[in-house]
């Protein structure tokens, strides 16, 4: 890595080319307010090894704002460089300047009078005949200029669709016989087009990446492989259909091909692509208290023997206790329990979790009738005998509920979620972390709360490898506005580190590598729409390793992940809302590769199941799922899949036989992209004719 910085004010590198050398020649700017100048031309060429060779600077006259933006190179090595100057004044124009490879200036051309008013270029390029291809845009309308080597005028093209379109080319690139690629954005969407070498045009394409509410879209950059395909690069942004919402922007990567003189976008598929199949349901189980009960459950843990615990709430008439029930791995109930804190009031069960010697804990709720509610965390044998039970009530005594609980390897119980005013502030939602002893002493409380009176909710938590605690969360969050958060703490409750994520963060897990996995809301809408799913993976010290996420359907309503697994190979289950407007949706499991290739996804209102609370998998890596509405809990196995017609392509078969070798189940899945190899042998000699249909009929080949 090599930098750069400017003795006034600042420096920005904004094109880079690389010459047949493998030498690096970087375009920008130089603020240079010390000496009285404003934005100057930078031009800097570092060797392979990342040695600076030379330098140079331009600048217009005074204090003007000049900025170098592109870079092209002839197969001589000669650099060509494109740009603006008087960047911020009504006699804006482009610049384009040839130097040696030594950077010694051959020409420079600024763009020819009569042209559109203030231009700017932002693109360019060099053909096998040394001509340049330089594109921008000039009072809003897409600017392309071409000129020879020697740097006169050959032709210019203004095109727009209409007169109120605003337009800007951004990015070109030309192909062996000179045709001209070029790329920007027009009425709000990429736009594509190609011109033969005399400037016609030969085809348009545009497109826009989210169809269903996009608010802008641009072609930034673009490139052509030795088959012909192009690639364009860019940025999109995502709103709902009304306008009302506006997220990203998201960088974007498509690819197009050529056929029979027009443009088409073509899927991506994988080298691998996954088995996207739909797992089994083994078994279900559902539970009331009585017949008119709506009764829920809350979370769902597995022990070390694949014995199930669920705990909810049972949904009886005041006073109301909190259930544990405890099924054995057929889903045959062994036995449940309630618990009524102080023999009355509200109480719910909020979380479970299993410790290192198969005992079940819960976190939940209690409210005697005051103000707010406070957390109670019980430890019960495997019998169902309570162990132990502790109160907490924070020092507002004001409102405290457990979002989640956990035991680390020594048996020690850390529970999660928030207190209102733990930190002082006024009636708004703190942090707050417990960790108890494997007798239920209390070893230490921490809080964390952030400026401005607003509500954090810590709302998952994870023992690392050497019982290290991670939590997540939200912060800052009024309605639907707020960051995601992650806070790791040593054993002793001393904060290791905290990281803010650009989105709403609701559970994490921790692999046994010590990398750190959450899961939530992708986005932030002031109307609470266009959220998608997000899955996020980060080193132990908090450091970004690879993030996806998941849309349900392209209609820009909520997406929520808000439960996270992982089973014994790593891999990740993930559940929550999809397609949800305003708190109504319907409800996905996934299953994730490591690497975030789906492997299978699983709707539970197929099954008659409502929701999905919370998701675990047992030894045998089934999924055990538990609803949200009523008290439901099912496991879920993926059958293996039946293996595809052997794929050896030479392998010899019957005469008059015909036989497609290939796909990933045994047969083309044209969502994929997949090939495969036709075998034919005739019954007799002579010529053979192959036609291929598709499912309807239609004759394709």
């Amino acid at each position: 890595m090599r930098t750069y910085t400017s003795p006034g004010f600042l420096a920005g590198a904004l094109g880079i080319g690389v010459d047949l050398s493998g030498n690096a020649i970087v375009a920008g700017y130089d603020y240079r307010v010390d000496i009285g100048e404003g934005e100057n031309w930078m031009v800097r060429k570092y060797d392979p090894a990342g040695g600076l060779l030379w330098s140079r600077t331009f600048n217009s006259g005074g204090a003007q704002h000049d900025r170098a933006t592109c870079v092209a190179l002839d197969s001589s090595g000669d650099i060509v460089i494109g740009g603006i100057i008087a960047r911020y004044s009504v006699n804006t124009n482009w610049l384009l300047r040839k130097m040696t490879p030594a950077g010694d200036l051959v020409w420079s051309r600024s763009f020819a009078p009569g042209s559109s008013g203030a231009p700017e270029m932002f693109g360019a390029a060099v053909d096998a005949g040394h001509n340049i291809i330089a594109v921008g845009q000039g009072s809003g309308i897409w600017l392309i200029a071409k000129y020879d080597a020697n740097g006169l005028l050959l032709w210019t093209r203004a095109p727009t669709t209409s007169p109120s379109s605003f337009g800007t080319a951004l990015g070109v690139t030309v192909d062996p016989a000179g045709n001209i690629f070029v790329t920007g954005v027009e009425d709000s969407e990429v736009r594509l087009r190609k011109y033969d070498s005399n400037g016609n045009l030969l085809w348009s394409k545009d497109y826009r990446v989210y169809p269903n509410g996009s608010n802008y879209d641009a072609g930034e950059g673009i490139a052509r492989d030795a088959a012909g395909a192009l690639y364009v690069t860019g940025h999109a942004t995502t709103g709902s259909p009304g306008g009302e919402c506006y997220a990203g922007p998201d960088e974007m990567l498509i690819k197009f091909v050529e056929a029979n003189g027009t443009c088409q976008d073509i899927p991506w598929t994988s080298a691998a692509p996954s088995i996207e199949l739909t797992p089994t349901v083994l078994w279900s189980r559902s539970w009331n208290q009585t017949a008119s009960d709506g009764d829920t459950t809350s979370g769902v843990a597995v022990d070390s023997h694949d014995h199930i615990y669920v705990a909810g709430t049972a949904s009886s008439n005041f006073p109301t206790p909190w259930i544990l029930q405890k099924y054995d791995a057929t889903g045959a109930p062994i036995w449940s329990r309630t618990y009524m804190a102080g023999g009355g009031g509200w109480n719910g069960a909020t979380a479970v979790t299993v410790g290192p010697d198969d005992d079940p804990v819960v976190a939940g709720r209690m409210n005697m009738g005051g103000s707010g509610f406070d957390m109670v965390t019980v430890k019960y044998s495997k019998d169902g005998a309570p162990l132990w039970s502790e109160l907490w009530v924070g020092p507002g005594n004001n409102e405290d509920v457990p979002s989640a609980v956990t035991v680390d390897s020594l048996g020690n119980v850390i529970v999660a979620g928030y207190s209102k005013n733990f930190n002082g502030t006024t009636n708004d939602r703190d942090w707050v972390i417990l960790k108890y002893d494997p007798d239920g002493n209390l070893l230490w409380s921490r809080g964390y709360g952030s400026a401005g009176g607003l509500n954090d909710t810590a709302l998952g938590v994870a023992i690392g490898p050497n019982g290290e605690i991670v939590v997540a969360g939200d912060e800052g969050r009024s309605v639907f506005l707020g960051d995601g958060l992650i806070r790791k703490y040593a054993t002793d409750g001393s904060l290791v580190w905290s990281r803010t994520v650009a989105a709403f963060l609701a559970d994490v897990k921790i692999t046994p590598a010590g990398e750190i996995v959450v899961t939530g809301q992708s986005s932030a809408c002031a109307q609470g729409q266009g959220w998608n799913w997000i899955v996020a993976r980060f080193t132990s010290a908090g450091d970004l390793i690879s993030q996806f996420t998941y849309d349900g359907l392209p209609n820009h309503f909520d997406d929520m992940a808000s439960v996270l697994s992982l089973d014994a190979g790593g891999n990740l289950i993930v559940a929550g809302m999809v397609n949800s407007l305003y708190g109504s949706g319907a409800y996905e499991i996934h299953k994730y590769a490591a690497d975030g290739t789906l492997l299978w996804a699983f709707d539970p209102s197929m099954s008659g199941f409502i929701g999905v609370w919370d998701a675990t998998v047992d030894s045998s890596d089934h999924v055990i799922g538990i609803g949200t509405q009523n008290w439901t809990v099912y496991k879920l196995a993926m059958p293996s899949p039946t293996p595809p017609p052997s794929q050896n392509p030479t392998e010899p078969i019957g005469a008059g036989t015909v036989k497609i070798v290939g796909g990933i189940r045994g047969y083309l899945d044209p969502k994929r992209g997949e090939e495969a190899t036709i075998l034919v042998r005739p019954a007799t000699a002579g010529n053979i004719r192959v036609r291929i249909y598709d499912m309807a009929g239609a004759l394709v080949k």
